[in-house]
């Protein structure tokens, strides 16, 4: 029985599957209905035990008394009674108006209690997580050169992720993402490239990920906030570059961060569609730990399109001479790199960290399992976006979505859309951080990061999976609503067992009706007799008939006597619930008194 993340703490919870969710819920819904019912009957009943202790002196079969208890079986029938017998009393209006008030609050009860509780039963579309079901892989001990087979091993399992990431995002239009956790700002326009006078843009980002998000079962109000801004750079682009051998080969060379270290280069035939390098460069010396630096080169120089553009990544010329029924644009030379940072602050209670640093320590009152910090540490130790952007590939830019055959829609291409995507999937690949490290195949030959010395570390499991298939029921509305409903029960037969005079006055009232409905029936059976003009023979064996039937119910009678007391209360109290819940017998009607 997992505990289930809200945003105001957690609360025990049981998963079970989607169509067993549904039944149980109709269920309960059924009993919270049936809860009302009861509160209403022992209203009804105590109601009319005080009308008759205060009036005792008068008759108990009293008009309104008989009216009220013919119409038990809807506080709509006996709201419609007390109002309009309201108008025509001479005295207790206080009492009438009591009645009035009662029926109409479980008149609105009876149909919005089901409605408001019902939807407490079911908190969320949620699963506990088998231990052995997560999976991490390992880049531990792997070298670059002589663990290459590895390396591209353990990327080709991270890469489903990714693309999931992403397509969530395709899935729907990017500028209606439905959630108020990620902002991207709108392009800051830069002052112009001094050289060039290429445009130049500042894009600033963020995004917040609570425990909740994150599906931790113990820590909701975990806390990860994401803050990030990139710029287009041209200082680090040192020239484009011809091949003698081939005239059509063209390449734009770059030092990042101005580092002659870090020489890397773009070409026209890196791909037929634009396609972009990430970089990471680790911790900033000159900042917190929390901060770190990615860049990226886009390749986008000579690409063709039909359109023009003025974009910074995607800035054209005119092809010269154009020929006809061809792409009459290409991109220029010299695209900007993008240099940014990104600061992710882990907060609990107050306190704030680093992803390396999820410790009581650093975080009083945090007490998360070190194979959770672990994990986080494995996957959010680098700015997600940037992670995500060389996991994708070609893939990772909008505008390659507009290429075929080697042309692509410059015009409707631009850099804050692609920067855009990437962070909306970098948030959704965060949110599922826990999640994905389940979806792993389980075939893979590539060490597990989390076991401890072949063993499962105790904690890993502390976190929730979504799924449509799967639904949390609340383990305290599970036990509360059927309780309570027989406690009601037990309550109601208890009253009907008290020894008080008015019990027997509502007794009396009861057989009342009963005779009521007899007599009718025999004056009814009589009428239909004469009206048909019934033979003398006929109206004796009618008469014999009667007589039996009135016989039988002595017996019964008597059979009833026999009963005990508490069986005939829990008899008693089916019948007055039977008749609330509208298939008991009918009333006399409001005619007979008013």
């Amino acid at each position: 029985m997992p505990s289930s993340a809200s945003p105001h703490g957690t609360s025990d919870a049981i998963a079970v599957k989607a169509s067993i969710a549904h039944e149980l819920n109709s269920a309960y819904t059924f009993l919270l209905d049936h809860i009302v019912l009861l509160v209403w009957s022992l209203c009804v009943i105590s109601g009319l035990l005080v009308y008759l202790r205060i009036y005792k002196a008068r008759h108990p079969y009293d008009p309104l008394s008989r009216a009220l208890w013919a119409k038990r079986a809807s506080p709509y029938s006996i709201l419609k009674l007390t109002t309009k017998h309201l108008w025509r009393s001479e005295n207790r209006e206080w009492w009438i108006l009591l009645w009035v008030f009662l029926a109409l609050g479980f008149l609105v009860m009876k149909y919005t209690i089901p409605i408001v509780f019902a939807p407490y039963i079911i908190i969320d579309n949620a699963a506990p997580v088998a231990a052995q079901a997560i999976y991490v892989p390992s880049y531990n001990g792997l070298d670059p050169v002589k663990d290459a087979t590895d390396l591209l091993e353990v990327f080709a399992l991270e890469l489903p992720a990714a693309f999931r990431a992403v397509g969530n995002i395709d899935s729907v239009n990017s500028t209606i993402f439905p959630t108020s956790s990620i902002t991207v700002d709108q392009p800051e326009i830069l002052t112009p490239n001094s050289s060039t006078q290429d445009p130049n843009q500042r894009i600033n980002y963020r995004y917040v990920v609570t425990g909740q998000d994150f599906g931790l079962q113990n820590y909701p109000d975990l806390i990860l906030n994401v803050e990030g801004s990139c710029v287009t750079e041209y200082s680090w682009y040192t020239g484009t570059y011809h091949t003698p051998n081939d005239p059509y080969y063209i390449e734009d060379q770059y030092l990042l961060y101005n580092n002659p270290t870090l020489e890397m280069s773009v070409s026209n035939t890196d791909s037929p569609a634009p396609v972009a390098q990430f970089f990471v460069d680790g911790t900033k010396s000159s900042g917190p730990e929390s901060n770190l630096t990615w860049a990226a080169l886009i390749s986008s120089l000579n690409r063709t399109s039909y359109l023009g553009s003025s974009d910074p990544w995607y800035l054209t010329l005119p092809i010269v001479p154009a020929r006809p029924g061809a792409a009459t644009f290409s991109v220029k030379p010299g695209r900007p790199a993008l240099s940014c940072w990104q600061n992710d602050i882990w907060s609990y209670q107050g306190f704030n960290s680093s992803v390396t640093k999820l410790t009581s320590t650093a975080l009083p009152g945090l007490e998360l399992p070190l194979a959770l910090q672990n994990i986080f540490a494995h996957y959010l130790g680098q700015p997600k976006v940037s992670s995500l952007g060389l996991r994708l590939g070609l893939s990772a830019l909008q505008s390659a979505s507009s290429a075929f055959d080697g042309v692509f829609n410059a015009s409707s291409s631009s850099l804050y859309d692609d920067l855009q995507r990437l962070i909306f999937a970098s948030y959704i690949a965060t949110v599922n951080t826990l999640t994905e490290t389940t979806l792993y195949p389980t075939n893979s030959s590539v060490q597990n990061d989390i076991l401890v010395s072949g063993q499962i570390p105790v904690g890993v499991d502390e976190f929730v999976i979504w799924s449509k298939d799967v639904i949390t029921l609340s383990v305290k509305a599970l036990i509360i609503i059927p309780v309570l409903t027989i406690v009601l029960w037990i309550i109601f037969i208890a009253v009907l067992l008290l020894p008080l005079k008015p019990i027997q006055a509502l007794k009396e009232l009861t057989a009342h009706d009963a005779k009521v409905h007899q007599k009718s029936a025999h004056e009814k059976s009589t009428d239909d007799g004469a009206a048909y003009d019934v033979p003398a023979v006929g109206k004796a064996a009618h008469s014999t008939a009667i007589r039996r039937s009135e016989e039988k119910r002595d017996d019964e009678g008597e059979d009833k006597e026999k009963e005990g007391p508490i069986a005939k209360a829990v008899m008693k109290a089916i019948s007055i619930c039977g008749s609330i819940d509208g298939s008991g017998p009918p009333g006399d009607d409001a005619n007979d008194f008013v």
